[in-house]
């Protein structure tokens, strides 16, 4: 019986040193995962401010981006409203200059040398360029 006290002896220690063993290297585990902690709550908490920060301004940036959208639209329609204004303009200054020059033709009996070819060539010129314009649909 002796001999078998002397292996289940040995078979304690050996055991216990294993449970020793197992229990300092959990217990390291822990230190090093506890060691982070700090670390993990700084990650943590940064990542719920930046979220907040989006989220509380996210309506505001949709909003930004709708008006700008919305004031884009409106100066392109103010473009075409001035475009329209200034060839009505031309228009009466080209009416009052053949007016003129058909009176100018009655008086003196001769054609009058005004430049109507110049402002009408303007006219198509500028009638032309801000065709480009269109509106977003």
């Amino acid at each position: 019986m002796a001999g078998l006290e002397k292996i289940l002896g040995t078979l304690t220690e050996y055991y216990n040193d294993i449970l020793d063993l197992t229990a300092k290297s959990v217990q390291s585990f822990k230190l090093n995962v506890d060691s982070h902690c700090a670390l993990k709550e700084a990650v943590v908490e940064e990542g719920r401010q930046l979220l907040d920060l989006i989220v509380s301004h996210k309506s505001g940036l949709k909003d930004m981006l709708q008006m700008i959208a919305s004031q884009w639209k409106e100066l392109q329609k103010q473009i075409k409203r001035q475009h329209s204004w200034i060839l009505r303009a031309l228009g009466i200054i080209k009416a009052e200059i053949l007016a003129t020059d058909v009176s100018a033709e009655d008086e003196e009996g001769t054609e009058s040398p005004k430049d109507i070819k110049c402002l009408n060539k303007f006219i198509d010129t500028y009638d032309k360029s801000p065709k480009a314009i269109q509106l977003p649909k």
